[in-house]
């Protein structure tokens, strides 16, 4: 006759499930129920969904009077990336700074990653951490509607290029630069010409020329030249 085995952890009334199940039997105490409790936040632009059961870790813990208790901590992982979206918020006054916005906006049902001014206007342009954000903000405790941001599109007829009008073309500086050196160039070569045109036009200006002069002997040297000869 073969005899039950005992428990490993008879001292401690069985094993987690064999107490879990004479709990159940005896009816001491029922059950919690399974809470689920969100892991550590994660990035702003990634979002995350439960993983099935077998990524589900347990846990299990006695009070006082012998009873068991569970609970669930379910894990999470990034599933796909969010492309961030912007919208502008109006009426913010002129005199409120930035740190002063985000202490005073609230969003229940997305992130606020980044706020910056429009410009000097009363707008403000606000980038969310979802495609879908949302259409009512709290600001000031104050309920304020945000609208989609669609910036205006400005073309350069110059360059044909986008974000920049002709006045302030990067090309259109480049001739400029080009063509202010041509002429400072240019400047250079009339003055000079003018003064060379001076010189050779006014008489007190011209250079004397070099013209041989007649050799200048003494008397002496004439008479012992006309003594030889004799």
């Amino acid at each position: 006759m073969q005899t039950a085995r005992r428990a490993k952890h008879a001292e401690d009334n069985g094993t987690p499930s064999e107490r879990r199940v004479a709990a159940e039997d005896a009816g001491l105490r029922p059950l919690r129920e399974v809470t689920r409790k969100t892991g550590p936040p994660l990035n702003d632009q990634m979002d995350t969904e439960d993983t099935s059961d077998d990524g589900v870790g347990a846990r299990d813990a006695r009070d006082d009077e012998g009873n068991a208790e569970w609970s669930l901590f379910t894990k999470r992982k990034p599933i796909r990336k969010v492309k961030p979206e912007q919208l502008r918020l109006e009426r913010v006054r002129p005199d409120q700074t930035i740190d002063y916005i985000m202490d005073h906006l609230r969003c229940e049902t997305a992130t606020i990653l980044d706020a910056r001014r429009l410009g000097k206007t009363n707008m403000l342009l606000l980038t969310f951490n979802t495609p879908s954000p949302p259409t009512r903000l709290v600001f000031d405790y104050e309920i304020t509607r945000v609208y989609e941001y669609k910036p205006k599109i400005i073309a350069c007829y110059n360059c044909h290029g986008l974000g920049h009008i002709a006045k302030y073309c990067p090309s259109e500086e480049l001739k400029h630069n080009a063509a202010d050196q041509k002429v400072a160039s240019g400047v250079l070569r009339v003055r000079k010409l003018r003064r060379i045109l001076k010189r050779r036009l006014t008489p007190e200006l011209r250079r004397p020329s070099r013209v041989r002069r007649p050799q200048r002997h003494s008397l002496s040297l004439l008479k012992t030249r006309h003594m030889h000869r004799c």
